[in-house]
């Protein structure tokens, strides 16, 4: 967790930011990203309630009367929110959107686009290795990965037999 913690506030410069939304249910480990970690980067956190975290009209409510500046997402939230939302300029005052659990489609980055200037990261990584496990940065690049690991970590890509592939490989 400590590893964590340092890996991906360096990764996406957490600390530049003021405050997070934090949708996600207090069992699901996504929820220590959205709360323990800003409140260790000297952020406030914001908790939507279970009404609020399944509606669009008062997560963009939420967006816009604390003036959030990070919002972490899976892909189909984030799709469902920009398909539903009644104004998506309320996006627009992101500075920062953290997409992971779930592969992200490229459909998504463009429509992300096209509403924000955020900063975007494909997040990726299983619960078994805390969180996340790599970070790639979207902002300024088509070519969706998953990125490079975090801090003090490393990632091998194996094969259908376990075996190590070369870098590169697809």
């Amino acid at each position: 967790v400590n590893n964590f913690v340092h890996g991906v506030t360096e990764a996406v410069g957490l600390k530049a930011y003021n405050n997070i939304l934090a949708l996600t249910t207090i069992s699901f480990d996504i929820f220590f990203l959205e709360t323990i970690l800003p409140l260790l980067c000297g952020m406030q956190t914001v908790i939507a309630d279970e009404v609020e975290t399944g509606d669009v009209a008062l997560i963009l409510d939420l967006i816009q009367r604390h003036k959030i500046e990070v919002l972490q997402a899976t892909p189909s939230r984030m799709k469902a929110i920009i398909n539903d939302a009644y104004d998506n300029t309320v996006l627009a005052e992101l500075k920062l959107l953290l997409i992971g659990g779930e592969a992200f489609p490229e459909t998504l980055l463009a429509n992300l686009r096209k509403v924000t200037a955020a900063e975007i990261y494909n997040m990726y990584g299983p619960t078994e290795t805390t969180i996340w496990s790599t970070v790639k940065r979207l902002t300024q690049t088509d070519l969706m990965t998953i990125g490079k690991p975090i801090a003090n970590t490393q990632i091998y890509i194996l094969d259908r037999h376990g075996l190590p592939l070369p870098i590169g490989t697809t």
